[in-house]
């Protein structure tokens, strides 16, 4: 899993020799974490490395975080109702490149079961110029690792009061639909699925993709989490072009001709608990009707050269 990542780019004019990168891998990418009866605080570590060219130092704190259509915003710390108190031992890391360094995050959950929010990992370094087509650039990478909690009973299973749930929002397929039907040119079928939280607390979004053909399935694949606060939606993508094991190659699995369906199947989530799948599914017609209308157009011409001669 990947965690967000943002970049600041400033053109300084143009490139000389190459200078020091910067770069940062954090692991785990999310924390998402169930609160147990009893519990007052949760801890958990947080891995750092310098994937950068030169020693840097990396500064840990908390953010609130709000999701809307998909997109993730950053706030100061406690400025929403699901913000949380966290302690973060240490704060800043000096690493060498390739080193790697332990933090300590220590959730509150005395007060405040259900909270959502973020780690920003940054460089506190100025920002090394990289070369981009002649230009250097300066570039600074953050990382944001999200974290959500909520409350479980002694089996493990949501409290009463923990609200999850999702419904379908409609499944949109690369073409174009007329009535019921989605019709596209061969080639890569592409699959946007969007799901609404109908719950009380911020939920994950986890979307499974099933493609068929004449009632045979010819792939099977998730696509990327998605994020949404109550009431809101996220949508989530995929397609049928998937990457070779053997070297990372690139292939499209979908068929020339076909009469194919798409079913998504999506979950919410919270606490590593999830609702029960929710599903949509639509129709598309692939052919090649590029290389098709052109057959017609040489057979019509050839008819109508036939018609001609027949005339004289």
């Amino acid at each position: 899993m990947v965690a967000f990542a943002f970049s600041l780019v400033t053109s300084v004019g143009a490139a000389s020799s190459p200078k020091p990168t910067q770069g940062v891998l954090v692991l785990p990418a999310r924390f998402d974490l169930a609160v147990k009866p009893g519990e007052m605080s949760i801890a958990r570590e947080l891995v750092v490395m310098n994937t950068g060219t030169a020693p840097d130092t990396y500064s840990i704190q908390s953010t609130d975080l709000v999701v809307s259509n998909g997109t993730t915003e950053l706030l100061p710390a406690h400025s929403t109702p699901y913000a949380a108190d966290v302690a973060i031992t240490p704060a800043t890391l000096a690493l060498n490149p390739k080193q790697q360094g332990k933090v300590t995050v220590r959730f509150d959950v005395s007060k405040q079961p259900v909270f959502f929010g973020g780690l920003v990992i940054a460089s506190t370094s100025a920002p090394t110029p990289q070369t981009t087509t002649g230009v250097a650039v300066l570039t600074r990478t953050q990382i944001v690792v999200p974290f959500s909690a909520a409350p479980v009973d002694d089996t493990g299973e949501l409290l009463p009061e923990i609200h999850l749930a999702i419904e379908p929002a409609g499944l949109r397929l690369s073409g174009l639909k007329v009535g019921p039907l989605w019709f596209q040119e061969s080639g890569p079928i592409v699959a946007t699925a969007t799901a609404r939280n109908d719950g009380d607390v911020y939920e994950r979004q986890l979307a499974g993709y099933e493609f068929s053909a004449e009632g045979r399935t010819f792939l099977k694949v998730d696509g990327l989490t998605q994020s949404a606060m109550p009431g809101g939606s996220a949508s989530t993508r995929t397609s049928t072009v998937q990457a070779l094991e053997h070297d990372g190659g690139l292939i499209d699995t979908s068929p020339i001709f076909c009469f194919c369906g798409v079913r998504a199947e999506i979950r919410g989530s919270i606490a590593e608990r999830a609702t029960a799948p929710v599903t949509e599914s639509a129709y598309v017609v692939v052919l090649p009707f590029r290389a098709l209308l052109i057959v017609l157009a040489v057979v019509l011409g050839a008819l109508w050269g036939a018609r001609r001669r027949q005339r004289r």
